[in-house]
């Protein structure tokens, strides 16, 4: 389901209600799936996008994810669904419907099972909505970057690698392949905010509830600029060549058991072009070097192994096809960041923000001149080689 436009008059939603409604909708989807266990309730576990809590099950440790209406939390709290009656109503019949997002999330993950390569988390069952998977054993991407930054070209190559087997036309895989998760496409969220009559409104409000007000004027205006720019770069090319891509690769959504081999969460299958899931990776890196700060050298070793992995995809291509390539993964990883970094700014202030997405709020001016910068260099015809350093020596900047 696409976001709905947010409306001048949209009502707030109340958190509680929300969550409360999905606490109870989780505790009735895993008692209807085993109706003689024990249950207990977990921790919440803080998103901008589903709601999510960890939870028991005679014992044994289980995630529950809960989307309403296929919609961001942040969105449906801002009242973009209507109000929490019309919400409810709404609810009921989407989550009956075969294409609701549990479904086509479990039958991705189910999917990826099927293929054993890349390894994906087990799913443990869906009603009413809810997704219930079990827990991955093992470090994140994320954590292992900041505790081995001397190891990351090895660890970021690590999924990319896995990911070439998944990398190939959807035709190919026949009537196996899953329902696509486009709400996670990179460049359908970014057409979603920021084209139509709603999207300077939206800009507009970003950070009413959580920047100071001088603040939040300089960061309106840098991501106005930067949006303006990005809706002229918008690639023909994006939809040649299409494969089947993971379509949300985070660092976050890769761990690594001790068997070695990277497990993934969240997935997002869509079909596009491979650099999609590249793109991903390196604006979700970027922001957890400016969220983290781990120091300079720290940055340089991180920046370093983005700049490897980035390069070892362009090795094979003409200086043509290179270019060409580089600035579409420019533009998808600048869309990305504008992507998340709005989502965080526009979250309503009674939305718990996970730990990174709070620190990346904190330093929301740093990561808008990154983007101002590059976008600027684009826009006026820089080549995509001195546009892509001079995002690393930035994205190194901030991490220090």
């Amino acid at each position: 389901m696409n976001t709905p436009a947010l409306r001048a008059t949209a009502p707030s939603i109340p958190r509680g209600d929300v969550f409360a409604f999905a606490d109870d909708e989780i505790e009735r989807a895993a008692t209807e799936l085993w109706p003689r266990a024990v249950i207990e309730a977990g921790v919440h576990v803080p998103s901008v996008t589903a709601y999510v809590r960890r939870m028991r099950v005679d014992g044994v440790e289980l995630y529950a994810k809960y989307s309403l209406l296929g919609v961001s939390l942040v969105s449906l709290l801002r009242g973009a669904c209507g109000d929490w009656n019309q919400i409810r109503r709404d609810q009921a019949a989407y989550v009956r419907r075969q294409d609701a997002l549990a479904e086509r999330e479990a039958a991705q993950l189910r999917f990826l099972a099927m293929l054993g390569r890349p390894k994906a988390c087990r799913v443990l069952g869906t009603s009413r909505g809810v997704l219930f998977t079990e827990p991955v054993r093992g470090p994140s991407l994320a954590e292992l970057l900041l505790q081995r930054p001397q190891d990351s070209a090895e660890l970021l190559a690590a999924p990319v690698r896995e990911l070439h087997r998944l990398h190939i036309p959807p035709a190919r895989y026949g009537p196996h392949a899953p329902a696509p998760i486009r709400e996670r496409s990179i460049a359908e969220t970014f057409k979603r905010k920021f084209h139509g009559p709603s999207a300077q409104a939206f800009l507009d409000r970003l950070g009413e509830q959580r920047c100071a007000r001088e603040e939040r004027d300089r960061l309106v205006e840098l991501l106005r600029q930067t949006v303006a720019r990005l809706c002229r770069f918008r690639s023909s090319s994006l939809s040649s060549k299409q494969v089947v891509t993971f379509g949300d690769l985070k660092p976050e959504h890769v761990y690594f058991p001790d068997s070695g081999q990277p497990v993934f969460i969240d997935p997002g299958l869509q079909p596009g072009r491979a650099c999609m899931d590249t793109a991903k990776l390196v604006s979700r890196t970027a922001v957890l070097l400016v969220a983290a700060r781990p120091g300079d050298n720290a940055g340089r070793q991180i920046t370093g192994g983005i700049d490897a992995v980035v390069h070892a995809q362009l090795a094979h291509l003409s200086n043509r096809a290179r270019e060409v390539v580089l600035r579409e993964l420019l533009v998808l990883w600048l869309m990305d960041t504008v992507n998340i970094v709005t989502s965080y700014l526009s979250a309503p202030a009674a939305l718990p923000l996970p730990a990174q997405a709070e620190a990346v709020v904190q330093r929301a001016a740093v990561v808008c001149a990154l983007l101002d910068r590059l976008t600027d260099g684009l826009a006026c015809g820089m080549e995509a080689d001195a546009v892509w350093e001079d995002g690393l020596t930035l994205t190194r900047a901030a991490a220090s």
